[in-house]
Protein backbone atom coordinates (compact mmCIF):
# COMPACT_ATOMS: atom_id res chain seq x y z
CA UNK A 1 0.00 0.00 0.00
CA UNK A 2 1.35 3.48 -0.72
CA UNK A 3 -0.25 7.05 0.31
CA UNK A 4 -1.97 8.90 -2.85
CA UNK A 5 0.32 11.98 -4.11
CA UNK A 6 0.23 15.31 -3.89
CA UNK A 7 -2.29 15.79 -6.25
CA UNK A 8 -4.71 12.97 -4.49
CA UNK A 9 -3.76 10.68 -7.79
CA UNK A 10 -2.21 7.47 -7.13
CA UNK A 11 1.39 6.96 -8.06
CA UNK A 12 2.58 4.58 -10.93
CA UNK A 13 2.73 1.13 -8.67
CA UNK A 14 -0.12 1.27 -6.51
CA UNK A 15 -2.06 -1.65 -6.17
CA UNK A 16 1.27 -3.91 -7.45
CA UNK A 17 2.11 -7.29 -7.07
CA UNK A 18 5.21 -8.27 -5.58
CA UNK A 19 7.17 -11.14 -6.75
CA UNK A 20 7.92 -13.68 -3.89
CA UNK A 21 9.92 -16.49 -4.99
CA UNK A 22 11.02 -15.36 -7.99
CA UNK A 23 11.84 -12.21 -10.17
CA UNK A 24 8.38 -13.04 -12.39
CA UNK A 25 5.34 -14.27 -10.59
CA UNK A 26 2.57 -15.18 -12.77
CA UNK A 27 -1.22 -15.33 -12.05
CA UNK A 28 -1.64 -18.90 -11.06
CA UNK A 29 1.50 -17.88 -9.14
CA UNK A 30 0.13 -15.03 -7.29
CA UNK A 31 -3.76 -16.87 -6.62
CA UNK A 32 -2.00 -20.11 -4.87
CA UNK A 33 -0.50 -17.15 -3.13
CA UNK A 34 -3.59 -15.67 -2.25
CA UNK A 35 -5.29 -18.93 -1.06
CA UNK A 36 -2.18 -20.70 0.69
CA UNK A 37 0.57 -17.91 1.37
CA UNK A 38 3.71 -18.26 0.37
CA UNK A 39 5.76 -21.37 1.40
CA UNK A 40 9.28 -22.49 1.96
CA UNK A 41 9.86 -22.71 -1.60
CA UNK A 42 9.15 -19.47 -2.31
CA UNK A 43 11.00 -18.00 0.45
CA UNK A 44 14.24 -19.97 -0.35
CA UNK A 45 14.62 -17.35 -3.34
CA UNK A 46 15.47 -15.01 -0.58
CA UNK A 47 17.59 -16.61 1.35
CA UNK A 48 15.07 -18.73 3.41
CA UNK A 49 13.21 -15.66 4.76
CA UNK A 50 12.40 -11.86 4.25
CA UNK A 51 13.89 -9.98 7.11
CA UNK A 52 13.19 -6.70 7.56
CA UNK A 53 15.38 -6.54 11.11
CA UNK A 54 18.30 -4.45 8.30
CA UNK A 55 16.31 -1.89 6.69
CA UNK A 56 14.31 -2.04 3.82
CA UNK A 57 13.65 -5.23 1.04
CA UNK A 58 13.51 -4.34 -2.23
CA UNK A 59 11.10 -6.52 -4.16
CA UNK A 60 10.35 -6.88 -7.61
CA UNK A 61 6.78 -6.92 -8.88
CA UNK A 62 4.12 -5.52 -11.78
CA UNK A 63 2.50 -2.41 -11.50
CA UNK A 64 -1.49 -2.80 -11.15
CA UNK A 65 -3.22 -6.13 -10.26
CA UNK A 66 -4.64 -8.91 -12.60
CA UNK A 67 -8.22 -8.89 -12.76
CA UNK A 68 -7.29 -13.18 -13.40
CA UNK A 69 -6.87 -12.16 -9.69
CA UNK A 70 -10.66 -11.47 -8.75
CA UNK A 71 -12.10 -14.48 -7.85
CA UNK A 72 -9.13 -15.38 -5.34
CA UNK A 73 -9.31 -11.93 -3.71
CA UNK A 74 -12.73 -11.99 -3.70
CA UNK A 75 -12.83 -15.40 -2.14
CA UNK A 76 -10.54 -13.80 0.92
CA UNK A 77 -12.84 -11.29 1.77
CA UNK A 78 -13.08 -10.97 5.71
CA UNK A 79 -9.94 -13.17 6.12
CA UNK A 80 -6.85 -11.94 7.46
CA UNK A 81 -4.16 -11.82 4.79
CA UNK A 82 -0.64 -10.56 5.43
CA UNK A 83 0.32 -7.28 2.75
CA UNK A 84 3.58 -5.28 2.39
CA UNK A 85 4.08 -1.24 3.30
CA UNK A 86 5.74 0.25 0.80
CA UNK A 87 8.17 3.79 0.83
CA UNK A 88 9.24 3.98 -2.99
CA UNK A 89 8.52 2.57 -6.47
CA UNK A 90 10.53 2.31 -9.15
CA UNK A 91 10.61 1.16 -13.08
CA UNK A 92 7.63 0.02 -15.28
CA UNK A 93 5.90 -2.91 -16.40
CA UNK A 94 8.07 -6.19 -15.43
CA UNK A 95 10.80 -4.17 -14.01
CA UNK A 96 8.66 -2.58 -11.38
CA UNK A 97 10.29 -2.40 -8.14
CA UNK A 98 9.33 -1.46 -4.67
CA UNK A 99 10.53 -0.57 -1.72
CA UNK A 100 9.08 -2.61 0.92
CA UNK A 101 9.65 -1.56 4.76
CA UNK A 102 7.04 -3.72 6.57
CA UNK A 103 4.53 -6.34 6.89
CA UNK A 104 1.19 -6.23 8.40
CA UNK A 105 -1.89 -8.18 8.93
CA UNK A 106 -5.07 -6.78 6.64
CA UNK A 107 -8.44 -7.95 6.67
CA UNK A 108 -9.78 -7.69 2.73
CA UNK A 109 -13.39 -5.94 3.28
CA UNK A 110 -14.98 -5.50 -0.60
CA UNK A 111 -13.61 -5.81 -4.13
CA UNK A 112 -14.29 -4.04 -7.12
CA UNK A 113 -11.86 -4.79 -9.95
CA UNK A 114 -14.06 -3.99 -13.22
CA UNK A 115 -15.79 -0.67 -14.83
CA UNK A 116 -14.30 2.77 -14.60
CA UNK A 117 -10.96 3.48 -12.92
CA UNK A 118 -12.46 5.36 -10.88
CA UNK A 119 -14.81 2.98 -8.79
CA UNK A 120 -12.29 0.02 -9.04
CA UNK A 121 -11.14 -0.74 -5.32
CA UNK A 122 -9.45 -3.16 -3.08
CA UNK A 123 -10.90 -1.72 0.27
CA UNK A 124 -8.62 -3.40 3.72
CA UNK A 125 -8.69 -2.64 7.28
CA UNK A 126 -5.77 -3.66 9.53
CA UNK A 127 -5.93 -6.80 11.21
CA UNK A 128 -4.09 -8.69 13.97
CA UNK A 129 -2.74 -11.93 12.82
CA UNK A 130 -1.05 -14.93 14.14
CA UNK A 131 0.27 -17.82 12.34
CA UNK A 132 2.49 -20.64 13.79
CA UNK A 133 5.36 -20.46 11.70
CA UNK A 134 5.62 -16.76 11.91
CA UNK A 135 8.87 -15.46 13.49
CA UNK A 136 8.40 -12.56 15.63
CA UNK A 137 11.19 -9.70 15.05
CA UNK A 138 12.56 -7.47 18.24
CA UNK A 139 10.63 -4.48 17.28
CA UNK A 140 7.84 -3.14 19.71
CA UNK A 141 4.53 -4.66 18.72
CA UNK A 142 2.78 -1.00 19.23
CA UNK A 143 5.21 0.72 16.46
CA UNK A 144 3.43 2.91 14.08
CA UNK A 145 0.00 3.74 16.19
CA UNK A 146 -0.59 0.12 16.50
CA UNK A 147 -2.56 -0.67 19.53
CA UNK A 148 -3.37 -4.85 20.94
CA UNK A 149 -5.76 -5.30 23.45
CA UNK A 150 -7.73 -8.23 24.75
CA UNK A 151 -11.78 -7.96 23.42
CA UNK A 152 -14.26 -6.62 26.23
CA UNK A 153 -17.51 -5.74 26.21
CA UNK A 154 -18.45 -1.77 26.95
CA UNK A 155 -22.09 -0.73 27.53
Amino acid sequence: MFPNGADGSLPSGNRGTVNIGGNSNSTAVLIDQIYNGVDCNDLDYHGGSLDFSEGPVTLSGNPGISNGMKTAVTAVIGQPRVIFLFTAVTGNGANTEYTVVRVVGARIMAVTMTGPMSNRAVIIQPASLQHPSLIPGSAPISTYGTLLASPRLVK
